[in-house]
């Protein structure tokens, strides 16, 4: 490219000739697309529970943003849509569509469940956060064929996790666990204890839970008393835990 000193002498010479700035990263970042992510290749517009998804309360077709699908498999989208005999294409199909939707986690969410897991979700947070965040893909007949080899695969090294969380499990159903909190004369906490504090004591005895994984009685607890919490320590393992919660010693 020609230099500053350059480009002034063959302005000068009367020719024209357009600048164009440096060092500038042209290339733009691939776009999120669910289809090729999931390795979906064609559109069937025979499968209206697939195409439910990409369809609103008004029978239209739902914007690329919220869906995250590519222009060229949109395009393909609303092909299927307008060819499929669904009652969508009537704009009255809201009460035909399901308001669950089946997908498989990609990683752990909370509430929801574990990676590699099926799932049922409702369907706006499906496609509205989940499968847009890469948090989880459709559960296409596909992706179910690719998910049971894939867990095939993993089947050694699964048993050997199992086994490890029956332990932890074992370990924890036999625990009597002691939980000090500050109360006033009524019996009721200064706060509140919730599954981080469950957690935490179950930390101090060397048994590492996550504290999404813990389900304690209304969330939080208010007073003291006996109590019972849900601790799921893998998709297949789930375990119960007693703990009393007991006035501080002054």
């Amino acid at each position: 490219m020609a230099g500053i000193d350059e480009q002034s002498k063959i302005k000068n010479e009367g020719e024209i000739r357009y600048l164009s700035p440096l060092d500038i990263n042209t290339s733009k970042a691939k776009k999120y697309c669910m289809f090729r992510r999931s390795g979906i290749k064609y559109v069937d517009y025979k499968d209206p529970d697939f195409l439910s998804r990409f369809i609103n309360e008004q029978g239209k077709i739902l914007p690329r943003r919220l869906t995250g699908t590519s222009l060229k498999y949109q395009r393909k989208v609303a092909v299927a849509v307008k060819k499929s005999k669904a009652p969508w294409s009537t704009s009255i199909c809201w009460r035909f569509i399901k308001v669950i939707m089946e997908i498989i986690l990609k990683e752990n969410v909370a509430n929801v469940g574990f990676k590699d897991e099926l799932v049922s979700v409702k369907a706006g947070y499906g496609r509205n956060f989940l499968i847009p965040t890469g948090k989880a893909v459709l559960a296409t007949e596909s992706a179910k064929k690719v998910l049971a080899e894939n867990l095939k695969q993993k089947a050694f090294k699964e048993k050997s996790i199992i086994e490890a969380a029956e332990k932890t499990a074992a370990k924890i159903s036999k625990l009597e666990l002691k939980i000090s909190a500050k109360v006033g004369p009524d019996g009721k906490l200064f706060g509140s204890i919730s599954n981080a504090d469950v957690a935490k004591s179950l930390l101090d005895k060397k048994i590492d839970v996550e504290k999404e994984n813990i389900s304690i009685p209304g969330k939080s607890i208010k007073r003291i008393g006996s109590y019972q919490a849900s601790i799921r320590l893998h998709r297949e393992v789930s375990t119960q835990l007693n703990f009393e919660l007991l006035p501080e010693k002054k």
